[in-house]
């Protein structure tokens, strides 16, 4: 860039002179008496200066250019020769786009350094393209080969340009590009491109080095800054903050091996970005500089040490996006995010190596090392090879947010399949009936299910059974519900984006609605039986030009159709251009009511109703609102086989005849007990299917051979030691039987196992931990749950602590409490203890679970109590029955009353950080937030206050911070309900 020196003021003033068609100001003037020809003639320093210069220290002057950008300049004369051309830049004619030419002196100061042709400027020697006017109408430019520098503004503002050729280019200058419709750059070599030299150019769609040597391009900030188009840069290059803002387009960049910081904003705005790799080196990534990156899946950490991050480093980036670390390394990244951010990334970080998928079951989500996950008693298995998902009596419980929508089974795989054997239920544990609640299967944008097997899924306590494909935009392929085998029941709506198919021997059984968009399909085929309260094509569309899309069917063409009212395309098809359509070709369709006085039951035209003259029904049965049905009377269901039961029309007297006669799976219930097994005898149990009412009996095997049990009346008893097979996993149940034992009673001996041989140590019923309490590191569970479950009063047990357990209430209902705690090093599993608050009333053990979280249902079989508190108290235990830590007792209430939990904690520290010299204090004047101000927090114990170092400062309980002695500690203030406040001490 060319700096003038401003050793005087200039003023943009200016007088007009009618008489001779000029305009003169302070050393140039403007001659437009010539009509076509307008002439801008530069007579001095000063005069150049007051045309293109901003005054420096007056950031509101404006030259003269400002006043004249518009006007029709095709000539810029420069006629005083103590006018270097070193003083000239592209701002001379900058936006004046009819400028074709440029005049200068013949003097000697311009001999040998620069030289004109045809009103382009070049340098003497040819390598320095200096200023090229605007009003050129070459689309195509090729530089000459001697050229390897583009001077600063050069073609800035040039609208006419599509595509340069430059073969031997090495620097492109500042802004030399910008606001340029510049479609393509060409050369064989670049080293440099100077600040904003593309920027803004927002049709660039290609960079092209044909004969590129690897070497490394030095992009200074905001080089290719919204330039919208361009899709790849597949060179090596250091880049400078904000290099691709908002280049939307651009799919990918390859960092540097040796880059060790991502300046700020350098891809802010690339929402084409769905992977990116940062070098280990990277010690620093920059403020926003992967904000907005809207379809980033994935980002590869290579360092063990996570560089520094900022709040906005991600901010607006995909909530599910998966953060790759090295492993071993997960925590300091966790750590590192929530630090940065005040957010938990503990789903998005794994380790290299291990693949995430997208698939959320239960509230979890597979993992290529965790494709099992545990249901109540039975399993929810991925085969990602073949997207499926086998559900073997299971019974999902939780849902999660993910893919703009909450599901118990929420899919971001395009094409899944889900495989239903035996009897499955989906039931939220925390629906309330509001209209958010979550989903039963829900998908993200464009993807589909398909369900089969021989088993049955029901769907209760959720908003809707299905959302599939987001259920809205028509202009989104996919979407597609089929059942083609298996049992669909629910009492809720199912939506679907496009279509929805029954076929072959699947059936789906809804007290509600089926919905489809304005472009889907409702299809009934084959064996395939659909039941819903009515149909309901045309879900709203956005986007009102979608209209001619809109060929909404409903096709029967097998099986059976029964209706409570009716098909409905009204809410997306308009009076003058109705677009539904009803096909019955074969099958039985049956409307159980007739319509209300008035209305039809089908509202479509006459036109648009196919009927096969096999069905006893007419256009005009739709039209008037009558009841209908096909020729088929059927029977009941009953039993046909082992396997199957049966239901035939006897309209020609024989089950053959084709058509007449469809068998399909039984649907059998969870069985009961009618013979206990014993030790020396088997027992055994019944199943009755509820359709036609057949029977099965199972073998429960003695118990000579100890074996877990799922029983609702045995108490859960002990391990000798940890088991890790599946059915092993207690459920989020209250429920003592879902912990399997290995013998009938505490008292048994135990097996000839060496894990099991008696040890050296103490009785285990006396064995104390390291603080000599009960409950402290190093005790046995039996002392443990001996003290723990004589405690008479609300206080925390002696040699309990927070820090390691962190237990907390995470969710509370009206009737359930979900409590969730950390796992410390070497945990096995979780003790958990129960019961309503209050002096005199004994914590009772809950259950024992491998995972981090429990939530209470019943005590004594009893649903919880709205508006009442409940304690908890968590041990974990390493596997030698050993205590690692106990919790402290966690208070908190269900919703529905009067009383309510703590939402937040304040203190006086400033970004929850304290730092202080030794033998100084501070007082952090805690203070706890109720969720809601009409709620009263019921007080069962004081905020409590707990250092991590007493060797580097305690805290006492009024909240004081004493530091003792140089080095960092955390003090934790928590909530009767575990809410916290993590404090960052430093002492000096």
């Amino acid at each position: 860039m060319i700096l003038i020196p401003r050793s005087k003021a200039y003023a943009a003033d200016y007088e007009f002179d009618n008489e001779n068609s000029k305009i003169i100001g302070n050393g140039w003037e403007i001659d437009y008496s010539v009509f076509g020809d307008i002439k801008l003639t530069i007579s001095s320093l000063d005069g150049l200066k007051e045309w293109c210069y901003t005054k420096a220290d007056d950031p509101a002057f404006e030259p003269a250019i400002e006043d004249f950008r518009t006007f029709p300049i095709v000539t810029i004369e420069i006629t005083d020769d103590s006018i270097s051309p070193v003083y000239l830049d592209g701002r001379i004619g900058s936006g004046i786009s009819t400028l074709t030419d440029v005049i200068y002196p013949s003097t000697s100061k311009w001999e040998g350094k620069y030289v004109t042709l045809d009103g382009i400027v070049y340098s003497a020697d040819g390598k320095e393209l200096i200023f090229y006017p605007l009003g050129r109408s070459t689309e195509t430019i090729t530089l000459p080969d001697a050229v390897d520098n583009i001077n600063s503004y050069t073609f800035r503002q040039n609208n006419v340009i599509k595509k340069l050729i430059c073969n031997n280019i090495k620097l492109v200058g500042w802004w030399a590009f910008s606001n340029s419709s510049i479609e393509e750059f060409e050369c064989n070599t670049l080293k440099n491109v100077g600040m904003d030299g593309f920027g803004y150019a927002q049709k660039l769609k290609k960079v092209t080095i044909n004969n590129y040597d690897d070497s490394v391009i030095d992009l200074q900030p905001g080089a290719f800054e919204e330039c919208k188009l361009l899709e790849e840069f597949p060179y090596k290059a250091s880049v400078m903050n904000g290099v691709f803002s908002n280049c939307s387009s651009l799919e990918s960049f390859t960092m540097l091996d040796n880059a060790t910081k991502i300046e700020v904003m350098t891809f802010f705005g690339c929402s084409s970005f769905t992977e990116f790799n940062v070098p280990a080196l990277v010690e620093t990534v920059g403020g926003s500089a992967f904000e907005g990156c809207t379809n980033l899946k994935k980002i590869t950490f290579n360092s063990t040490t996570p560089p520094t991050i900022y709040e906005d480093t991600f901010r607006n980036c995909p909530s599910d996006i998966e953060i790759s670390v090295p492993k071993g390394s997960e925590e300091a990244y966790i750590a590192a995010f929530l630090e940065a951010t005040g957010e938990d990334y503990t789903d998005n970080i794994i380790p290299t190596g291990r693949v995430k998928y997208a698939l959320y079951v239960n509230g979890e989500q597979f993992y290529s090392d965790k494709l099992t996950i545990q249901c109540g008693e039975g399993t929810a298995v991925f085969n990602p090879e073949l997207n499926t998902l086998t559900l073997t009596n299971a019974e999902i419980t939780k849902g999660v947010n993910k893919y703009a929508y909450g599901a118990c089974i929420n899919s971001g795989i395009k094409d899944l399949t889900i495989e239903v054997f035996g009897y499955n239920k989906i039931a939220n544990e925390a629906y309330t009936g509001d209209w958010d609640d979550i989903d039963g299967i829900s998908t993200a944008e464009g993807c589909n299910v398909t369900i089969t097997g021989s088993g049955v899924l029901d769907i209760t306590q959720v908003n809707s059974a299905a959302y599939i494909g987001l259920g809205t935009w028509v202009n989104v392929d996919g979407g597609d519900f089929i059942i083609e085998d298996g049992t669909l029941i629910t009492d809720k709506s199912i939506t679907v984006n496009r279509n929805f198919i029954v076929k072959d021997g699947g059936t789906c059984s809804s007290k509600a609605s089926v919905r489809s968009n304005s472009a889907g399909t409702i299809k009934v085929s084959g064996r395939g039986s659909l039941t819903a309260s009515f149909i309901n094509m045309g879900v709203p569309v956005m986007d009102e030009d979608e209209i001619s899309k809109r060929d909404m069917k409903v096709i029967l063409e097998g099986g059976e159709l029964i209706l409570s009212k009716g098909i409905f395309f009204s809410d997306a098809s308009p009076d003058d251009d109705p677009r539904g359509y009803i096909q019955l070709i074969r099958g039985t369709i049956e409307i159980k009511s007739k319509a209300s006085e008035g209305s039809k039951i089908a509202d479509c035209p006459a036109e648009h109703i196919e009927i096969d003259p096999s069905f006893e029904l007419t256009v005009e049965d739709f039209l008037k609102g009558e009841v209908n049905k096909s020729t088929h009377v059927w029977s009941d269901w009953v039993y046909y086989s082992d396997d199957y039961h049966k239901r035939t029309c006897p309209g020609d007297g024989t089950d053959l005849h084709p058509g007449h006669m469809e068998a399909k799976y039984h649907i059998w219930d969870k069985g009961s007990v009618i013979k206990e097994a014993t030790v020396d005898e088997d027992g055994e149990k019944l199943y009755t299917c509820s359709v036609c009412g057949a029977t099965k009996t199972e073998k429960i095997p003695s118990s000579a051979t100890p074996t877990p049990t799922a029983s609702p009346s045995q108490e859960p008893t002990p391990s000798q030691e940890p088991t890790s097979s599946p059915s092993a996993v207690p459920t989020s149940e209250a429920t003592p039987s879902t912990v399997p034992t290995e013998s009938p009673s505490p008292s048994s001996a135990p097996t000839e196992s060496p894990s099991t041989e008696p040890t050296s140590t103490p009785d285990p019923a006396t064995q104390m931990g390291k603080d000599g309490t009960a409950v402290g590191e190093g005790a046995s569970l039996e002392a443990a749950e001996k003290a723990i479950t004589s405690m008479t009063t609300d206080d925390d047990p002696a040699g309990s602590v927070f820090n390691v357990l962190q237990a907390k209430a995470a969710k509370v209902t009206k009737n359930s409490i979900k409590v969730s705690w950390k796992k410390p090093a070497g945990a096995v599993k979780f003790v958990v203890y129960a019961n309503k608050c209050g002096k005199g009333i004994k914590p009772v053990k809950i259950t024992e679970v491998t995972g981090t979280n429990f939530t209470l249902k019943k005590l004594d079989g009893k649903a919880l109590k709205k508006g009442t508190y409940y304690k908890f108290l968590i041990v974990s235990v390493d596997k030698d029955n050993k205590v690692i830590s106990t919790s402290k007792v966690v208070h908190a209430a269900t919703s529905g009353g009067k009383v309510g939990n703590v939402k937040k904690i304040t203190t006086k520290a400033k970004k929850d950080k304290v730092s202080l010299k030794a033998k100084k204090s501070f007082k952090l004047k805690a203070k706890q937030v109720a969720k809601s101000k009409k709620m009263k927090v019921k007080k069962h114990r004081v905020l409590k206050y707990e250092t991590t170092d007493p060797a580097v400062a305690t805290v006492n309980a009024k909240g004081v911070i004493k530091a003792v002695a140089k080095g960092n500690c955390l003090v934790y203030v928590y909530s009767q309900d575990g809410v916290c406040k993590k404090i960052k001490v430093t002492v000096k």
